[in-house]
């Protein structure tokens, strides 16, 4: 009985091992599988706080955007539009927008409100003049609630305003026309 046994024993010495490089093979295919996916989850992650500081950005520059509009309401005359602080005659504002050093505080004014965490957006008014209300493709349509169109000369606006996100490395810049009645 003893020789029946031994014919065996050369196979099993033979594929011994054979388990191990197979189970470390299929170890280096999870390896590299889960590494894949790390790495498009964490650049999924970075995408998401890009959209994310990009949409705080976008609200706060329109709060500052809403604030001009509403100091242009306030208005009952253009006197105060002499070319210092933020508020321009026509022609006369800034024109390299995407710098840094336009934004300061000498030509530019920060938004009272502005989300927590976020530098507050900052904005200027230019005064375009005197705007036709006449019924030509370019006019601007200038109605109240009732339809009533008013008295007075419709004085044009253009508000430019800009902001960063949380993270001060997103900046979004937006610029609005306004109509007032005087």
């Amino acid at each position: 009985m003893r020789h029946k046994l031994s014919g065996f024993a050369p196979q099993a010495r033979m594929q011994q091992g054979s388990a191990l490089f197979v189970s470390l093979v299929f170890l280096l295919v999870l390896t590299f599988l889960g590494m894949a996916s790390m790495n498009d989850t964490i650049m999924q992650t970075k995408m998401s706080a890009a959209m994310q500081d990009s949409n705080v950005g976008f609200q706060t520059v329109e709060v500052a955007a809403r604030e001009a509009e509403a100091y242009i309401e306030s208005l009952v005359n253009t006197e105060d539009f002499d070319n210092t602080k933020h508020l321009f005659k026509a022609g006369s504002v800034p024109t390299e927008l995407f710098k840094d050093s336009t934004w300061v505080s000498g030509k530019t004014l920060a938004a009272g409100t502005t989300l927590t965490a976020v530098q507050p957006p900052r904005y200027f008014i230019e005064l375009l003049g005197e705007i036709d209300d006449g019924d030509s493709a370019t006019s601007l349509v200038v109605d109240t609630y009732s339809h009533e169109s008013g008295t007075g000369t419709i004085q044009g606006f253009r508000i430019v305003a800009r902001s960063t996100g949380a993270t001060g490395t997103t900046r979004r810049l937006i610029e609005s026309y306004y109509g007032k009645r005087f």
